[in-house]
């Protein structure tokens, strides 16, 4: 675990660390990793900004840096997931090289984001995998277990599948773009607005990740994909007949865009999201009639919450 090795001889004996610069030669700190095996006044000195982005997380300003360590050290999802984060994720180092990868695309189509400053590798309590905190960026390492993992057990399927860590690079990434450009309610807040967001969202992974698929950019299996493109007609009439798209209900948004193992509002065979699958084929019919459209123009306001964006998009499945 050359990685780890590293970051202990850096605790113990000092050495510098530089800054990230996304050129390939991004590492994923192992807060984890220093933690167990290091003395917690170390911890403190060499990783203080994960360490602040913790006490910010607990939101107790009362913690000291070392009761910060101390309270991370002794929870239960550290001790719990710790041990078998060490095993099952000793190599990240692909997710290192596409994390960084997707960088530096992301720079290229929305410049005006600001990356992180710090990249982190820690065991989590939350159901958010990724967190951001000012210009730190924790990855919570034990969302990434695999699927067979038996901690899983009690996990839905569809939840369980998107434990692997190479989903790590795709949550990074929506991360990103989610916390740059966060949706931003109208006053008439309705399941299309929020469908054309997420799809604009998708748009703008495929040209981070340029390398996937679009079942693997919906975080969906080839067998779901492949129902979702043949019956793609059939769930966009279903919308427009069960009067969905512009229902502001919450409840309605929620069971169409959230992850869930079925969008059974819309059809009882359909996986679960499907708003985000149309709204991403609308978004994908915008941008192929206005050849001028920038992707951070997709992801404003202006856009998603624009009741003329539908019509623009003369989105019409066979």
């Amino acid at each position: 675990m050359k990685l780890v090795y590293k970051l202990l001889l850096c605790v113990l004996f000092g050495c510098s660390v530089s800054e990230n610069t996304y050129d390939d030669k991004l590492e994923i700190q192992r807060f984890d990793v220093v933690v167990a095996q290091v003395p917690v006044d170390s911890v403190v000195a060499f990783m203080k900004p994960a360490v602040l982005a913790l006490k910010a997380i607990y939101q107790d300003s009362t913690l000291t840096s070392e009761q910060v360590v101390d309270k991370y050290k002794n929870s239960q999802a550290f001790n719990v997931f710790g041990p078998d984060v060490v095993v099952r994720l000793q190599d990240i180092s692909e997710q290192e090289r596409l994390i960084s990868k997707a960088f530096e695309n992301i720079i290229k189509v929305l410049p005006q984001v600001v990356l992180p400053k710090y990249v982190y590798g820690y065991v989590t309590p939350y159901m958010q995998s990724v967190v951001a905190v000012d210009s730190v960026m924790l990855i919570g390492l034990n969302h990434y277990l695999g699927e067979d993992y038996p901690g899983y057990d009690n996990f839905s399927e569809y939840s369980r599948r998107l434990k692997e860590k190479s989903r790590m690079t795709y949550d990074v990434a929506e991360a990103i773009i989610y916390l740059s450009y966060p949706y931003v309610n109208s006053d008439n807040h309705t399941l299309v607005s929020r469908m054309l967001y997420e799809g604009a969202v998708i748009c703008v992974l495929e040209s981070v990740l340029p390398d996937s698929t679009e079942a693997e950019l919906l975080g969906m299996t080839s067998d779901q994909y492949d129902w979702i493109l043949s019956n793609e007609a059939l769930i966009w009439k279903s919308l427009a007949e069960k009067r969905l798209l512009h229902s502001t209900d919450p409840i309605v948004i929620s069971k169409l865009i959230s992850p869930a193992p079925n969008s059974a509002i819309v059809h009882v065979e359909a996986p679960g999201r499907v708003g985000r699958f149309i709204g991403y084929k609308i978004v994908k019919s915008y941008l192929k009639r206005h050849g001028k459209a920038q992707l951070s123009d997709i992801l404003s306001p202006r856009f998603y919450n624009s009741q003329n964006t539908l019509i623009e998009a003369e989105y019409s499945p066979n």
